[in-house]
């Protein structure tokens, strides 16, 4: 498979179920495991939801400094399924977008420095980052779906139309819980 990469694009697509109101990471390839003074501390993307259900993206070459971090303003409510969908064009704030529930949010940008591409070519932490702080993420996630760009955005947002009305239409089917240790593989 393409890796995915920033500066080339790409796209995330998940039906999340948070359980309670704590933050936790969706997907993480980002490196904590480096000592907080290397140059590629914390390099990385992560896509995860703030303690209010707000999506957070996070790409980085060192964290916090050479990184975009992206909030949403739309939130996901505890203990109910909500679509969420990122796309990735580039390597600043202005090209992170979005998507709640089908919808494109506004965003907060707590950060905008990014200097340099980031690439996924390797395993991708679902539910779990490698941070020894960071708790999990409680809650199930179903249909995950990464994809290398670049991304055709009327194309992307029709795809999304299409998988919320599907989903919404599965009245009986039951997505299953991921364990934290479960990985998604995308070389």
């Amino acid at each position: 498979q393409k890796p995915l990469n920033s500066k080339e694009g790409w796209a995330l697509s998940a039906w999340v179920k948070r359980q309670d109101a704590a933050a936790g990471p969706l997907i993480s390839t980002m490196n904590y495991a480096t000592p907080r003074s290397a140059g590629g501390y914390g390099a990385g993307a992560e896509v995860g939801l703030t303690s209010k259900g707000e999506v957070e993206v996070r790409l980085a070459v060192r964290w916090p400094a050479y990184a975009t971090h992206v909030i949403s303003r739309r939130v996901l409510a505890a203990n109910e399924w909500g679509h969420v969908s990122v796309v990735v064009t580039g390597n600043a704030a202005r090209n992170v977008r979005i998507f709640v529930d089908g919808i494109e949010s506004a965003t907060i940008v707590r950060h905008d420095g990014l200097t340099g591409d980031v690439t996924i070519d390797g395993p991708v932490r679902v539910g779990h980052a490698n941070r020894k702080k960071d708790k999990p993420f409680a809650g199930e996630i179903h249909r995950l779906q990464m994809t290398a760009g670049p991304i055709d955005p009327a194309a992307f947002e029709s795809a999304i139309e299409g998988e919320i009305a599907r989903f919404s239409a599965e009245a009986t089917a039951m997505p299953r819980q991921l364990s934290r240790s479960q990985e998604l593989i995308t070389s």
